[in-house]
C-alpha cells in the first residue's frame, strides 16, 4: 500500500434536515458517531498503513477486506461479510483525448455508514457532495445504500464521457485513414484499440459485480431498480465498446485497403511508364549500333525519321491505354 503524503480523509453526516461535514485525522472520533442518520467517510489517497490497521481494529472489519481495499492491483469483485458489504471498482481518473488512466475504488458499506477508498487525492465525488450539501434530489431522504448507488453512479459515468471522445476520435481518423492514409494514423488507430482494450478490462468485472449487488443483505428492496440502473449504464458502455472495436477492426481494414489501392496506383503509373519508353528504348538501341552495313545511319535526315517514329510510337501507345481506360 503506498500512502498519499497529503492524504486526508472527510466525514460527511447527514439526515433530512442538516448536513456536516468534518475533517477527521483518526477513527476514535468516528466511533462515537451519532446513531441516527447516514455516516460517509471518503480517503482521499490510501492512508498509512497503521492508520488503516488503526481503522480496521477499531470497526472491527475483516482483515482481508480492509487488505483488498488499498490494493490498487485488485480487480473489480463484490463480497459479504456478515459485518460488511465490500465493492472493489476501476474508475477513469484521467482523460485526454482518447488516452485513459484508470484509479482503483473500493467500498465497504454496513448499516449506517460507508466508506470510500480512493487510490488517488483528487476527489472523484465532488458532485455527489454538493448534491448533500444542496439538498437536491431525494439523497439525504434515503438510507446509506442509496448513497452507495450514487458513488457508484459517479464512477460508471466517466466511462461514458471517454467513450464519447473515443467515438469522435475515430470519426477523425476516418476521415484521415480515407484522404491520407500513413503509419501516424495506424499508430493512433493502435493506441485507441488499446486504450478501449484496458476500458473493457475494468468495465466488464463491474458489470458482473453490479449485476450481483442485488443479492446483498445490505441493499434494501426499495433501492434494486437504481442498482439496476446502474449496471444497464455500465451494459450500454459495454455494448458501445463492442462497437468501437468493431469499427476499429474495420478501420484496419480499411487503411490496408487504401494502402494497398494507392500502392496499386503507384505500380500502375510505373507500368504505363515502363510500357511506353520499352519501344522507344528498343529503337534507340537499334539505330545505336555502331555496324558498317546500316544504310539507314547514312540517310540525311535519319535522326528525324527515328525521332518522329518514336514520338508516334508514345503517342499510338497512349491513345490505345486511354481507350482501354488504363490511364
Amino acid at each position: 500500500m503506498n500512502a498519499s503524503a497529503t492524504q486526508e480523509t472527510r466525514w460527511l453526516h447527514f439526515d433530512a434536515s442538516a448536513v456536516q461535514d468534518v475533517q477527521l485525522s483518526n477513527p476514535t472520533s468516528f466511533i462515537q458517531r451519532p446513531e441516527a442518520g447516514v455516516h460517509w467517510v471518503n480517503f482521499l489517497g490510501y492512508p498509512e498503513e497503521s492508520t488503516w490497521l488503526e481503522w480496521r481494529e477499531v470497526l472491527g472489519l475483516n482483515p482481508h477486506m480492509m487488505m483488498d481495499a488499498v490494493d490498487a492491483k485488485q480487480r473489480p469483485l463484490m463480497e459479504e461479510y456478515p459485518e460488511a458489504l465490500f465493492l472493489s471498482v476501476k474508475s477513469i481518473v484521467k482523460r485526454k483525448g482518447s488516452r485513459v488512466k484508470m484509479e482503483h475504488i473500493s467500498f465497504v458499506l454496513t448499516n449506517d455508514y460507508v466508506l470510500s477508498i480512493q487510490q488517488k487525492v483528487q476527489d472523484r465525488f465532488e458532485a455527489v457532495y454538493t448534491r448533500i450539501q444542496e439538498g437536491r434530489g431525494i439523497v439525504r431522504q434515503r438510507s446509506v445504500d442509496y448513497l452507495l448507488y450514487r458513488l457508484l453512479e459517479a464512477v460508471i459515468a466517466p466511462y461514458g464521457m471517454a467513450l464519447g471522445s473515443m467515438e469522435d476520435h475515430l470519426e477523425k481518423l476516418e476521415l484521415a485513414v480515407v484522404q491520407s492514409p500513413s503509419p501516424e494514423v495506424m499508430m493512433q488507430v493502435l493506441q485507441l484499440k488499446r486504450d478501449l482494450t484496458n476500458l473493457r478490462r475494468a468495465l466488464i468485472p463491474m458489470k458482473e459485480v453490479l449485476g450481483s449487488i442485488e443479492t446483498s443483505a445490505f441493499i434494501k428492496a426499495e433501492h434494486h431498480p437504481y442498482f439496476r440502473d446502474v449496471r444497464d449504464q455500465a451494459m450500454q458502455c459495454v455494448d458501445r465498446m463492442d462497437s468501437l472495436r468493431s469499427m476499429l477492426e474495420s478501420l484496419e481494414s480499411l487503411y490496408l485497403s487504401s494502402v494497398g489501392q494507392r500502392t496499386n496506383e503507384v505500380m500502375r503509373v510505373l507500368t504505363v511508364f515502363s510500357a511506353i519508353f520499352l519501344p522507344i528504348t528498343f529503337l534507340a538501341g537499334l539505330y545505336g549500333m555502331n555496324f558498317q552495313n546500316m544504310p539507314e545511319t547514312e540517310t540525311q535526315n535519319g535522326y528525324f525519321v527515328v525521332l518522329s517514329i518514336m514520338c508516334a510510337t508514345v503517342g499510338g501507345m497512349l491513345w490505345w491505354m486511354r481507350r482501354k481506360g488504363w490511364i
